[in-house]
Formats: C-alpha cells, structure tokens, sequence
C-alpha cells in the first residue's frame, strides 16, 4: 500500500511497459488531484506559502518562483491593508481585516498555482512519452519549432502559453484585486 492509500504494483524497469495503464492512469490521476487540491491552509492568521500549500513537480521550474510569488503578494495585501485602515478616519481596524486579507491573498495565488502545478504535470507527460508516434511528433515539432510564435499542444513548447506564464505580474495582479476588494470592504463598513 503506498502512503496515498493507493495499491501500488512493483515492477521491474523491464516490465514498466507492461503494468496496466489503468492503474498508473488512476494513480497519476490522484497524484494530480492531491496537487491541485492543496489549499493554503489559513487559520487564526496563519497561512502558508510556497511548496508548503502547493507542492509541485520539478518539470516547469516555477516552484521556488511561486514561492516569491506568494511572499511578494502576502506582503504587499498585508502592507496596503495596514496602510489603508491604520488611519485615523477609517471605521476598519487592520486586525480585524488580516482574515479576510489572507483569504483574498488565497483567492489570487490558488489560479496561479494551480496552473503551474498542471503545466508541469503537462511537462512531465511532454519529457517522458514513449517512443512512437507522439513522441515523433513532438521530436518533429522541436526540431522545426519557431521559437518565438509557435503554438503546441505541448505547453512547454507554446510560446503563447510561456508568455503568459513567465509575464504575468503577480504585484499588479494583487495591487487590483486589492483596491477592488477595499473598496467593497468600506461600503459594506459605511451601511453598517
């Protein structure tokens, strides 16, 4: 029994072709589940970052990014949330604002993470295939890949799909959603 709780069959490297796709189906398909559904466990204003709430696997090279990414984001939400509510003429006192913050922190970096926990879990599918007719294509494509433009079915090689991912803006994405979220948060505090 594996400590996922999932019956695993040992195999020697000559038979790994032989196990049944099914079960390295589900297992890969639970694996990926447990990746994906990894939440940031907040409580009493304690909340995790980096592979400590979304453990990925290494064939995108985004996990210590997502690391900083999380560190620049929490620290940002929290300095404006400290910033906007520590004057003297707002009626929202900052402790009573970090839970909500930590979520909304939680909202923005769930989207993000999860997306590069799949691009290497896409990765990993991309660098392993088997020798055969995929793998023939994938070796044709990165053999005449127009590296600037091409688009792919392989993530790894969609320029489109790399320029998103390596030019996001983590810091503008939070600065947004945070006055959007302020704002939301006074006039909810002014009716009351």
């Amino acid at each position: 029994m594996h400590s996922l709780g999932l019956e695993v069959e040992t195999v020697s490297p000559s038979r790994t072709r032989e196990v049944d796709k099914g079960k390295c189906s589900n297992f890969r398909n639970h694996l990926v589940e447990n990746l994906v559904n990894t939440d940031f466990a907040i409580q009493n204003r304690v909340v995790l970052l980096g592979d400590a709430c979304h453990p990925t696997l290494p064939y995108q090279a985004q996990g210590a990014a997502m690391a900083v990414e999380d560190g620049a984001v929490l620290g940002l939400l929290l300095g404006k949330a400290v910033q906007k509510f520590s004057t003297g003429g707002s009626a929202v006192k900052p402790l009573s604002v970090v839970s909500s913050v930590l979520e909304l922190y939680e909202q923005l970096r769930k989207s993000r993470t999860t997306l590069n926990v799949l691009g290497a879990v896409a990765n990993r599918e991309c660098f392993h295939l088997h020798d055969g007719p995929e793998q023939e294509e994938r070796d044709l494509m990165l053999k005449n890949i127009d590296w600037l433009n091409d688009r792919s079915k392989w993530q790894w090689l969609d320029m489109q799909y790399q320029d998103d991912l390596l030019g996001f803006d983590a810091t503008l994405d939070a600065e947004a959603a945070f006055e959007n979220w302020s704002r939301d948060l006074v006039a909810v505090e002014a009716r009351l």
